[in-house]
């Protein structure tokens, strides 16, 4: 099996990754962002860098019901989500899935 090297970068502050993702020579693929956070929720922040960034898979994550966070996610299509607590082996598959998917993160 071919393993590829994957950079995984870290943000805190929304304004960083909206700079990372507009100025970095660097193709990022993916963004895994919890659906509820302080601020902005997670579905809103993904809409945000897809309006720049049209072709970032996305994948969310909750340890939350699905029916408490379902909400978010009204008049959305093609989203993907994995339930905390998760082990690396399930956040690979889930994070490959969406990768390998022709799903893409919408407003309906």
């Amino acid at each position: 099996m071919r393993r590829h090297l994957k950079l995984i970068i870290c943000f805190c502050v929304l304004l960083n990754l909206l700079a990372l993702l507009k100025y970095s020579e660097h193709n990022i693929d993916l963004l895994l962002t919890d659906v509820i956070m302080t601020g902005q929720d997670g579905p809103e922040l993904a809409l945000t860098i897809l309006r720049e960034n049209p072709s970032l898979k996305v994948l969310f994550m909750s340890g939350y019901a699905p029916d408490t966070f379902q909400h978010f996610f009204d008049g959305m299509t093609g989203y993907t989500y994995i339930h905390k607590p998760f082990d690396s082996a399930a956040l690979e598959k889930s994070i490959r899935g969406v990768l390998d998917s022709d799903n893409t993160l919408s407003r309906a």
